[in-house]
């Protein structure tokens, strides 16, 4: 198990790469660090490795609190973006090298080198040089060297980023099926959420250096703490935007625009929002839960921009035009996008809009997300 408590980085100039991070990585676990460049999961990685110095809190690997270990004291491999294999040594050699400094003996080397060559799937490539292989097959040399050593964890940061996205997709499902069957706790950097998503028992979302949410991919998508983790999980992306909050009688309505949105007293069941007539709010709905209407709808008059194909599936780019009109100086909050269109996942059986046509959209209350305007943390009842 992996321990972090109150962990914080901060580097010359008072910038504060991580702020007080605390989480539990249970052994075993794959652990996904997801977020925005800069947002501090590549610095918290390379704590718990020990390639940064802890500015205050506790890391304990095993139990054992290693804050102020070296490196080669805590008994975690590391694979890293570009690979860092010797050129001029063969896959057998790299795979072999951390045993032979460390004097292992000869034939324990050799044993553990065809069984971690079979584990990657490469033994027909031990004799060839790192220029010889694919960038799959560099990055499985690198995942093997790791291997090799059977260590307390893995970390791992962006391995699979350097890879075209076909390849990308076969390599995370390489790497998740190596890490469930030699069982090692792993955690696993990545800005792409899908990565994460895919791949990841649980994920910590990062935002400025700081946790914004700690949880398994579902609850995550499903419950997103704040504005910010429901923008950024999914593909596409929740769509955001603003609505007031308004009284009909003791039923909580949502305005947005000129439009009502009334939902049958289930705003005051589902979430917090209790004397809030008058107040603004952020609406957050998943392109997969709206419907789209040629007529009737929740909401109406919207135009199409854009209809992407993706062959399974289309996107619909949805715009709220002239008859939704946004003050963007009341927005509040820097989570809701400057353009404010809606995407909507269309099915290959639904008929595609016209570009310039205007729809209307419908959808299940009860997928609604509601955030407050200032925070951005959700409003939904726990």
């Amino acid at each position: 198990m992996i321990k972090l408590e109150n962990v914080t980085k901060t580097f010359a100039g008072d910038i504060h790469a991580v702020s007080d991070l605390s989480l539990e990585i249970g052994e075993g676990e794959f652990v996904a660090f997801v977020g925005p460049s800069g947002c501090g999961k590549t610095t918290a990685l390379r704590m718990i490795a020990g390639l940064e110095t802890v500015t205050s809190g506790r890391i304990t690997v095993a139990n054992r609190d290693v804050t102020q270990a070296d490196p080669g004291e805590r008994d975690i491999a590391m694979v890293f973006q570009n690979y860092a294999l010797y050129p001029h040594m063969t896959v057998r050699n790299n795979l072999a090298f951390g045993m032979k400094i460390n004097r292992f003996a000869r034939s324990e080397i050799a044993q553990r080198v065809d069984e971690v060559a079979k584990l990657i799937g490469l033994e027909e490539y031990l004799d060839r040089r790192p220029s010889q292989l694919s960038g799959g097959q560099r990055q499985r040399v690198a995942m093997g060297r790791a291997l090799i050593r059977n260590p307390n964890a893995f970390l791992m940061d962006e391995p699979l980023s350097n890879l075209d996205a076909k390849l990308r997709v076969h390599m995370r499902v390489e790497v998740r099926r190596l890490q469930q069957e030699v069982g090692t706790t792993t955690v696993y950097v990545t800005h792409d959420q899908v990565e994460a998503m895919t791949m990841g028992d649980r994920i910590a979302v990062m935002r400025g250096g700081v946790l914004q949410q700690y949880g398994r991919p579902d609850d995550i998508y499903d419950r997103p703490a704040n504005a910010f983790v429901a923008g950024f999980m999914g593909a596409p992306p929740m769509n955001l935007f603003r609505a007031g909050l308004t009284q009909d009688g003791t039923t909580p309505v949502l305005v947005v625009g000129e439009q009502t949105m009334k939902f049958d007293g289930r705003l005051s069941t589902d979430f917090n929002i209790a004397n809030g007539a008058g107040k603004q709010v952020i609406v957050g709905l998943r392109p997969e839960d709206i419907v789209v209407d040629a007529a009737a709808g929740t909401l109406k008059d919207l135009r199409v921009s854009l209809v992407e194909s993706l062959g399974a599936e289309r996107i619909a780019h949805v715009g709220f035009g002239d008859a939704i009109k946004f003050d963007r100086t009341e927005t509040g909050s820097n989570d809701i996008p400057d353009d404010m269109m809606l995407q909507i996942r269309l099915s290959r059986s639904t008929p595609v809009p016209e570009l310039g046509s205007n729809v209307a959209i419908q959808f299940d209350p009860a997928n609604l997300h509601l955030f407050d305007v200032e925070s951005g943390k959700s409003l939904r009842r726990d």
